[in-house]
């Protein structure tokens, strides 16, 4: 009987050491393929992460390489607008600086031909002023001669068939006062009357 008993414990020993060994080993497959999972979950997480990432800073790279595209395609427009505004304001500069000349050269022509014409007028001037003394001497003599005629002469008759304008000559040559308000009678008489009184007046020395 002792016997048999030691050999049942012994039996249920080594049942149990089996069972426990079975257990173990299911636990660490268990435990083993948990990780495994838990691992691969683990990776895919992190190669979503991993894609993300990778996803979104090839966006943000794409949206600065667009951002400074843009940047540099304005940067270059306002410099070609800065040239194009600096090439106008030179060619205006370059036009107003011509104007300029040529107003100048305009005035300095126009004033060579102001003042030639006004030495023109001036020599024309002179000559009329000479033609009018040469002209009043003319009519002065001719007066003069008219009023001799009229004293050595003094008909009424020869004054009368004179025109107006040679009295009015003849009236200026003797002084007679208010002639040009005459007409041709008074001046007759006012001609006859300084005549008169000419040639009653002695000769000065």
């Amino acid at each position: 009987m002792a016997a048999e008993g030691r050999r049942r414990l012994q039996e249920t020993r080594a049942s149990a050491a089996e069972t426990s060994k079975r257990r173990v080993a299911e636990a660490r497959r268990r435990a083993d393929a948990l990780v495994a999972e838990e691992r691969e979950a683990a990776e895919a997480d992190a190669s979503r992460t991993i894609d993300e990432v990778i996803t979104r800073n090839e966006a943000e790279r794409e949206e600065a390489e667009r951002e400074t595209a843009e940047a540099r395609e304005r940067a270059e427009a306002e410099m070609a607008a800065a040239q194009e505004q600096l090439s106008e304001a030179r060619a205006l500069a370059d036009e107003a600086a011509e104007a300029a000349r040529s107003a100048a050269d305009e005035a300095h022509r126009r004033a060579r031909e102001m003042t030639e014409q006004a030495e023109e007028q001036s020599r024309a001037a002179d000559e009329r002023s000479a033609e009018a003394d040469e002209a009043r001497g003319s009519v002065a003599a001719e007066a003069a001669a008219l009023a001799r005629q009229v004293q050595e002469a003094p008909a009424v008759g020869d004054l009368t068939d004179r025109t107006k304008a040679e009295l009015l000559d003849l009236a200026a040559s003797l002084d007679v006062d208010g002639r040009s308000s005459m007409t041709k009678s008074d001046l007759v008489t006012a001609i006859r009357r300084a005549s008169r009184g000419r040639s009653a007046t002695p000769a000065r020395s």
